[in-house]
């Protein structure tokens, strides 16, 4: 057993196909540790349900325990729905790890964060704002105050614009890493840092999150996970950067196709990392 490597994917969507891909390419290569950082759920039309999200979060849940030997260890991202968040949350085959510290491979902890800063788009269960700076928030490009809110089996109306500064991404790790080694603690935290490699839009924009950027130049974590921006490592010809010293990397999934795109990660004395198209 490899207990220093780990697999880190992101953004499948509901694609079933690649899902049973990185339960498959675990167990071939004997690693058994899984990371998915957030956009788990079906997002096309016909199935960007509450009901039809949840159905596949359970799917993923059974995948996970007809294969016990692989530890899972999840964030929920911007298109899934909060409203199913209490079907991964306490579950005895998957970790659920947004704002948890958890205990991961040996000697090292993992905190995941699922929140991301205003978006263009109507789907609002996790956006908040992204520093306490009004002004650094006009950044980060066009983004729009009103949406949507999942609530049970429905959707409720939301304005943006009731939500406090005060409560903002960079604030919110703040709060929730308190007495933590970060020399010792790998994040997972859905949206990237702002102005990277890995947050370039196909407007070749940089959207990441200036509150995540702030934080990580900070405090120095080991390395950080993302998502979000799936089309970042084809803008930028690679899948990851370096903040000061610690390495971020997002894992550019695209799951249109059927090829997974996942990160091998193993932690020693250095991190070795290596993308693959699968």
């Amino acid at each position: 057993m490899k207990d220093n490597k780990f697999i880190f994917s992101s953004d499948i969507h509901g694609n079933e196909i690649q899902l049973s891909k990185l339960f498959k390419f675990a167990l071939k290569n004997k690693i058994f540790n899984i990371v998915l950082g957030g956009d788990l759920c079906p997002k096309d039309i016909a199935h960007r349900t509450v009901l039809d999200q949840g159905i596949f979060l359970n799917k993923l849940i059974t995948l996970a325990k007809e294969h016990s030997k692989i530890k899972v260890y999840l964030i929920l991202g911007n298109d899934d729905f909060r409203a199913n968040e209490f079907i991964v949350k306490e579950n005895r085959y998957i970790t659920y790890i947004n704002l948890k510290k958890t205990k991961f491979i040996k000697g090292f902890y993992i905190l995941g964060c699922s929140f991301i800063p205003p978006t263009p788009f109507k789907f609002k269960d996790w956006e908040i704002w992204d520093t306490q700076n009004k002004q650094e928030d006009t950044l980060r490009g066009n983004f729009i105050t009103k949406g949507i809110t999942s609530l049970k089996e429905k959707f409720i109306d939301f304005d943006f614009n009731v939500l406090s500064h005060k409560k903002n991404i960079y604030s919110l790790l703040i709060k929730n890493t308190k007495n933590i080694n970060f020399n010792k603690t790998i994040f997972v935290i859905h949206t990237p840092p702002y102005k990277t490699n890995i947050d370039i839009c196909k407007t070749k924009e940089h959207v990441g999150s200036l509150g995540v950027r702030k934080f990580i130049e900070e405090k120095q974590p080991l390395l950080s996970l993302h998502g979000h921006i799936h089309e970042a490592c084809e803008m930028s010809s690679t899948y990851y950067d370096v903040l000061k010293k610690t390495l971020v990397i997002n894992s550019c999934n695209d799951y249109l196709n059927d090829n997974v795109a996942l990160v091998v990660i193993e932690i020693n004395k250095k991190i070795k990392h290596t993308r693959l198209l699968i």
